[in-house]
């Protein structure tokens, strides 16, 4: 027998709930990040045509675009770039070894680490463009005093980067290491590195900015010449801003083809980190 249910005799139904309408950003992110920019172009364009800001000072952005085509047919400042470029793979190369070296001495070893801890973030936390001048006593104008002003950029965010991955590791996994029999070297190779690579890819990251800066201010206060910041520094001095701007530029475009290539290593790390972890569980 079917029984019929008297639904008003249950009371009052309540309203249905319209669903929540989502709200659509009308472009996409790139296209209106894109417009963005070139809404501030034409906005810069247009103050600096109509002499609000002061066009000896200020280039145009159409200037400095004719300017960057046309100053890649100077022979200098393509042997400029090239000079600032080895000075800046240079230092970075021979800070992020030292640094890398130090971290992971300080990160096995506690007694290394209670010593050296502090003077190292003491020195961390010192603005180290006073340390230029001893550079140009030690090592004068040339070649040496940027890169190695750029090593020395590159160490102490490596150190404290390595050290700090390395710390970040669960001591329950070294103790069950310890009870399967692990090797030292298997411990390093399964356990510390895969914990510590973030850390690591970060100091690194850190460093090619940290690296790129100290370069170019050491160019532009102490280098003898023939590089990027000499000539920035000329253009500047002869009010040639179209110049100034151009080289700017280029170097903006390297560092963000740098920032760019550098995330595709970052997310083939991740990848490897997460194989390496499976592998070793």
């Amino acid at each position: 027998m079917v029984q019929t249910v008297d639904r008003s005799a249950a009371g009052p139904q309540s309203p249905p709930v319209a669903a929540p309408r989502r709200r659509y950003w009308p472009l996409p992110v790139p296209v209106a990040r894109l417009l963005l920019i070139l809404a501030w172009l034409v906005l810069w364009e247009i103050t600096v045509r109509l002499e609000l800001l002061n066009p000896i000072l200020v280039a145009t952005p159409s200037a400095t675009a004719v300017e960057m085509v046309a100053i890649l047919g100077d022979e200098e400042v393509r042997a400029a770039f090239g000079r600032t470029l080895s000075e800046y793979v240079v230092g970075f190369t021979i800070g992020a070894v030292a640094g890398i070296a130090l971290g992971v001495v300080l990160g096995l070893s506690r007694p290394a680490f209670r010593v050296l801890n502090a003077p190292l973030m003491i020195v961390y936390g010192t603005p180290k463009s006073i340390f230029l001048p001893l550079f140009v006593v030690f090592l004068g104008l040339g070649f040496e005093s940027p890169t190695a002003f750029a090593a020395m950029e590159t160490v102490f965010p490596l150190v404290i980067a390595v050290v700090a991955g390395m710390h970040s590791l669960d001591a329950r996994l070294m103790t069950a290491a310890d009870a399967m029999g692990a090797s030292r070297l298997d411990k390093v190779r399964f356990l510390i590195i895969p914990s510590a690579l973030p850390s690591i890819i970060s100091g690194m990251w850190l460093g090619l900015k940290q690296a790129l800066l100290a370069v170019l201010l050491a160019e532009l206060l102490i280098s003898g010449g023939d590089n990027v910041g000499f000539y920035i520094a000329h253009y500047a001095a002869v009010f040639e801003p179209e110049k100034v701007y151009a080289l700017i530029g280029w170097l903006s475009v390297f560092a963000i083809t740098l920032g760019v290539i550098w995330r595709r290593v970052d997310a083939y790390a991740g990848r490897w980190r997460t194989a390496g972890r499976g592998a070793s569980l």
